[in-house]
């Protein structure tokens, strides 16, 4: 329905429950009461249809078309409970041999799709330890005053290095001043 007819046939109904009359409103709109009486007869159908504005409004739903990889879901499946990394072209080598004669963007959009709905893996793992055991640095050499020359490192004891590290709290708490 264009824009124009929406208009008219909200105004007609508007009119219509205000009370106004067919010819009325025919008239004030300058339209055939024909026209008032045909909107008027197909809204209350409407209406009593059970349909709403909004689904009036919005296009109806399609059915989802039916995929190539609909016939080897069930294979898909336990190959990716085999191999939980399976990559769209190890898969579509695999289809390959099972008669799949469909192309690699097919192949990886589903597995897109399929991995989506997999949980994804843990980004952080926490350290837990109690008070005072462990600190945090991002420069052990300057909190425990040691000099080094820049770029050194000396694998054996970390607390002397200019890179991030973690230490023992008591490594720390022995120096006297921070080194400048």
């Amino acid at each position: 329905m264009n824009e124009t007819r929406r208009l008219l046939v909200y105004e007609v109904v508007k009119r219509a429950q205000r009370g106004e009359s067919r010819r009325g409103i025919a008239r004030g709109l300058r339209i055939t009461p024909r026209t008032v009486k045909q909107i008027l007869v197909e809204e209350d159908r409407r209406r009593a249809g059970g349909e709403t504005a909004l689904e009036r409004e919005l296009p109806a739903r399609r059915a989802p078309k039916p995929s190539k990889l609909d016939a080897y879901d069930a294979k898909i499946a336990a190959w990716l409970e085999q191999y939980p990394d399976l990559t769209a072209t190890r898969l579509l080598e695999k289809l390959g041999g099972e008669g799949f004669t469909g192309g690699y963007t097919i192949v990886r959009e589903h597995l897109k799709a399929l991995h989506g709905r997999r949980s994804p893996a843990r980004a952080v793992q926490i350290v837990e330890t109690a008070p005072g055991q462990q600190g945090q640095t991002p420069a052990p050499a300057r909190l425990c005053g040691a000099r080094s020359a820049p770029g050194s490192h000396d694998r054996q004891d970390p607390t002397h290095c200019d890179r991030p590290a973690v230490l023992p709290i008591e490594t720390c708490l022995q120096s006297s001043s921070p080194a400048r």
